[in-house]
């Protein structure tokens, strides 16, 4: 259970600290910009898994 938790503490916790900082420079200080970004992410993040071979057995 603990490292399960650790997947969702671990993200939150960056975000806590990087999107403050990225809000009025990169996203306007606009809320639909941060949903886009995450959107953004998201399908970059699928894209990633795309790209993952699955482990081949001999």
């Amino acid at each position: 259970m603990g490292i399960f938790n650790m997947f969702i503490v671990i993200p939150m916790l960056i975000q806590a600290v990087t999107l403050p900082l990225l809000y009025d420079g990169l996203l306007g200080g606009r809320p639909e910009n941060v949903i886009r970004l995450a959107g953004v992410l998201l399908a970059l993040a699928a894209i990633c898994v795309l790209r993952v071979r699955p482990e081949t057995s001999s």
